[in-house]
């Protein structure tokens, strides 16, 4: 499907940036930057496993809202890691054997993986 700028996207709507990048406003202000060679999932954070999105190969870059009070924690997902943040900017890149490596520009990511406890970066 290709998709204009300001679409709305529906959860479960599957985005494989080929050639260029895609930028996700979401709708509580954050962006998510999907680069070149990238599949991404986007997920309702109401359901299932509270994910806003979930990278399967590639890298994105994300500038998230602050979360204030007891508004519930940007939560993403990768076949190997789950990352959670309350407000910051960092990048996430899954390798093709399934590596995930998570680099933080501002703030804490918590990243835990899949059978471990979580870890603050």
């Amino acid at each position: 499907m290709t998709v204009q700028r300001g679409t709305q996207l529906a959860p479960e709507s599957k985005i494989d940036a080929t050639r260029g990048s895609v930028l996700l406003d979401l709708e509580d202000g954050s962006q998510v930057l999907v680069k070149a060679n990238s599949h991404v999932v986007l997920k309702a954070p109401e359901q299932g496993k509270g994910y806003w999105l979930e990278l399967l190969l590639g890298k994105i870059n994300a500038k998230i809202q602050k979360r204030l009070g007891n508004a519930p924690s940007f939560r993403m997902g990768t076949p190997t890691a789950v990352i959670t943040v309350r407000g910051t900017r960092f990048s996430v890149e899954v390798s093709k054997k399934q590596k995930t490596s998570v680099e933080v520009y501002e703030g804490l990511v918590e990243v835990g993986g899949f059978g471990q406890g979580p870890r603050s970066c």
